[in-house]
């Protein structure tokens, strides 16, 4: 369980329209229900380069404070609970990922089991967030696991600077925050954090998870539908035998 601070919460949806504060209210819990866990978390200020761990609890107000850019020249990230409602590929600005083919074909590759990747800038530092939602409720160890091993036989290098799969046992930048990004499927920029309101970041990111949100157990048998038919394929033939 982690602590919601209400009363900073609802102060700083006091002086906005009644109906807006309501959807920002709305959109902000579901936002939160999506980093659950908070006995951890990861900081660094604007200028620093390493990340520093901390132990929680991580509040409520915390996350929305970094979301909101009002996070006093701070990053905030999260670790990974148990069960996640989402995946996160994340490829960094000089991976062979990191360019329109690749991507689209990331994105061609995830489709074919019935997932969908929404493409984020993660930060100024061009690289790329992938977040694949969950209709549902899935096991972190098995949604790592099995991507891991399904992108490597497609022949993905999974290692760090080029290619990482999260859930996983390390933190990650939470989205929204100074340097985010919308990105075209190319991986060019459509939409900068900074150049719209946080309600209206909010909203997009709600919208964009539910509306493409997929369900992990049918994408779990496709895939490993496709591993068992490359295991088949590489397994060599039987040697037939001489009279």
């Amino acid at each position: 369980m982690h602590v919601r601070d209400d009363h900073q919460t609802l102060n700083s949806l006091a002086f906005i329209a009644p109906e807006r504060a309501s959807d920002l209210l709305n959109q902000r819990q579901k936002f939160l229900s999506w980093f659950p866990r908070r006995d951890a978390f990861i900081w660094k200020t604007y200028d620093q380069e390493r990340w520093q761990k901390a132990i929680g609890p991580l509040l409520d107000a915390q996350i929305l404070g970094v979301v909101s850019d009002e996070g006093r020249g701070l990053f905030r990230g999260c670790y990974w609970s148990h069960k996640t409602r989402h995946a996160v590929l994340d490829i960094d600005i000089d991976s062979r990922y990191r360019n329109a083919d690749e991507l689209q074909k990331l994105q061609a590759n995830l489709s074919a089991v019935g997932l969908y990747a929404i493409t984020y800038r993660s930060s100024d530092s061009g690289g790329c967030h992938l977040y694949l939602p969950f209709d549902e409720w899935a096991e972190s160890d098995e949604v790592n696991q099995l991507l891991k091993i399904w992108l490597k036989n497609l022949g993905y290098e999974i290692v760090s600077g080029q290619l990482e799969i999260f859930p996983s046992g390390n933190a990650l930048r939470l989205p929204l925050q100074k340097g985010f990004a919308w990105l075209a499927s190319d991986g060019s920029i459509k939409v900068r954090r900074e150049e719209i309101r946080e309600d209206e970041a909010l909203a997009s990111f709600v919208q964009d998870f539910e509306e493409n949100a997929r369900n992990w157990q049918e994408a779990k048998s496709l895939i490993d539908s496709q591993i068992e038919s490359a295991g088949r394929l590489a397994a060599p033939a039987p040697r037939s035998m001489k009279k």
